[in-house]
C-alpha cells in the first residue's frame, strides 16, 4: 500500500490541526509523531 495514494494533502492537513489542538505542550515530540503515524494507518486501512 502506498500511503500517498490514500492520503491527501487535505487529510493531513487535518490531522496536524487536530493534534496542534489538543493539548499538546507536555507531549514530547516522539508521541506526536506517534499520534499522526497512528492518525494515517486508520485513515488508511480498510474499514
Amino acid at each position: 500500500m502506498n500511503i500517498s495514494e490514500k492520503l491527501s494533502l487535505k487529510q493531513l492537513e487535518e490531522i496536524l490541526i487536530s493534534i496542534k489542538n489538543q493539548e499538546t505542550k507536555d507531549v514530547d515530540a516522539i508521541e506526536i509523531v506517534n499520534m499522526i503515524k497512528e492518525k494515517i494507518i486508520s485513515i488508511c486501512s480498510p474499514m
